[in-house]
């Protein structure tokens, strides 16, 4: 059942998402009231758009980017790609780091060597080399980040990749010289223990051998570039998240090469660990909308931990990976790319733009890659690439305070989110560039419309537009899910307090512009 919109009534351009749940509604609940101040005088921080970035394997032709067993990219892949416009790119994996040799992805693609599929053990050629995926990331205008393989690899073969890269030089087919790669992670995610490779398996004292060893080698080669280090807390909400508890204590305190950040994997949420676990579809929305609380709380023990273990460093947070999730080879494993993962991605890179000690967020994953991609590998466009693509528009510039005063909900637990109180209905960022004023909303409530009060900005208002995605399924239905749309909406008001209406379960992006005409 489609809930009936209203006008939205204000000076604004939203991009709104709604939709109903799966059950029916006899009628729809009263809406409820909340301001937004924006303080427009306030300084601000420049906008971190390194919370921009995204993911890419090396394997199945770059999850279809690349025409098959080619080195030139699917058209239609390569122009959604520009349009999410990632700001950094991650690769060889993932898990697929833990096998990758860069040498095998150089030279003539009828030459190039093969390696071993993380996951089904079966060889590829590698035809999204290094040569390759530089290209991609100045075809992009993104920034590399590159995962050297600590599982089966050699520290002299990272040295010789960071030398290849950086000092001697790689150069694009028309002759342009590529890189260099400023940041290197060391290893994937040696806190887990994958049943697919039990042979690279690494105890917490080897991780720490290797990588003060492969640290080592790789600044002889270049001292200038920033390492960040794998490491996870050892419960995350309510589960355990390692089978080697006390990882991070031994890591940080047994790393001493020097490294510049960690690299965290603390936000696949809401997550269901057990595909059996029974949540009401209802219970398991506002779940999600609290999972964000799960990652706040994980970044605030690792900030302690590494006060305690290295307190003569300033090391940076970076959230390498992350995505919606529910679970994983279960029931809901299509969840990712419903509405409601599409809203737990804006929550989260809501966070991420707030959080200051942030280096960088990399979304899983850019295409293909089963239902993480944001676009598949046929080029269907999922929930989430919309999100990303609107939070490009939203993030520039600095990030200005956004007051928000409104109702809260108790959300129960589910996956490995715990019961959480007071979560706020309405939650908000805005961004100033230049006399452009953007807000991100997301109205949390499940059924309620929020009839929002925006305040701050003085003075008239020049131009105002107004864009809403939407949809009618929160969940996927069996068979494929429903894609929500875009629709242009008019929007009333010539200056602040502006007055409109935001839909239940809903995104919301604001753009206007400040000043006469």
């Amino acid at each position: 059942m489609r809930i009936p919109r209203r006008a939205l009534v204000g000076t604004v351009v939203l991009l709104v998402v709604c939709t109903a749940t799966g059950s029916k509604l006899k009628s729809a609940p009263p809406p409820y009231v909340a301001t937004v101040h924006v303080r427009t005088e306030a300084p601000g921080v420049a906008v971190n758009r390194r919370v921009l970035g995204n993911n890419l394997h090396w394997v199945d032709d770059a999850d279809g980017l690349l025409e098959h067993e080619e080195t030139t990219w699917e058209p239609r892949l390569l122009e959604l790609a520009r349009q999410m416009g990632p700001t950094v790119l991650r690769y060889p994996g993932g898990s697929q780091a833990d096998t990758y040799h860069w040498r095998d992805g150089l030279g003539p693609a009828a030459a190039r060597g093969t390696n071993e599929h993380f996951f089904t053990g079966q060889k590829q050629k590698v035809m999204l080399g290094t040569v390759e995926f530089l290209s991609l990331c100045r075809e992009l205008g993104a920034e590399p980040l590159v995962t050297v393989n600590v599982a089966s690899g050699t520290a002299a073969e990272a040295a010789a990749w960071v030398r290849a890269v950086n000092v001697t030089g790689m150069t694009a087919a028309d002759g342009t010289r590529l890189g260099p790669v400023h940041f290197w992670e060391i290893g994937n995610e040696p806190y887990l223990a994958p049943d697919q490779q039990k042979k690279l398996h690494l105890s917490p004292e080897e991780f720490v051998t290797r990588a003060n060893a492969w640290i080592r080698a790789m600044k002889q080669a270049d001292p200038s570039i920033e390492v960040g280090i794998p490491l996870r807390s050892d419960r995350l909400g309510v589960v355990l998240a390692t089978p080697f508890q006390g990882f991070a204590s031994k890591v940080l305190a047994g790393v001493t090469e020097p490294f510049e950040f960690v690299a965290l994997h603390n936000a696949y949420l809401p997550f269901l660990l057990d595909p059996k676990q029974r949540v009401s579809e209802d219970d398991l929305f506002r779940a999600s909308m609290a999972s964000g609380s799960v990652l706040e709380a994980d970044l605030a023990a690792t900030r302690a931990l590494l006060k305690e273990l290295q307190p003569d460093r300033s090391i940076r947070l970076a959230i390498t990976e992350y995505n919606a999730q529910y679970t994983m080879g279960g029931d809901k494993d299509n969840y990712i790319v419903t509405l409601t993962g599409a809203l737990v991605v804006a929550d989260l890179l809501r966070v991420f733009a707030g959080t200051d000690d942030l280096l960088m967020a990399n979304y899983w994953s850019l295409c293909g890659n089963g239902w993480y991609g944001a676009v598949s590998s046929r080029g269907d466009l999922r929930p989430a690439f919309h999100v990303l693509r609107a939070a490009n528009e939203v993030l520039r510039g600095r990030m200005l305070p956004a007051e928000v005063a409104g109702p809260r909900f108790d959300a129960p637990a589910g996956g490995i989110v715990p019961a959480t109180r007071d979560v706020p209905a309405l939650v908000a960022l805005a961004t100033l560039e230049d006399n452009r004023l953007r807000l991100l909303l997301i109205n949390r409530d499940l059924a309620r419309p929020a009839e929002i009060t925006l305040e701050g900005p003085s003075g008239p208002v020049a131009e105002v537009k107004f864009r809403e995605f939407g949809g009618t399924i929160l969940w996927a239905a069996k068979g494929r899910p429903a894609i929500p749309e875009w629709q242009d909406r008019a929007v009333q008001g010539q200056a602040c307090p502006l007055r409109f209406r935001l839909e239940p379960h809903a995104l919301g992006v604001l753009e206007m512009r400040l000043g006469g005409s």
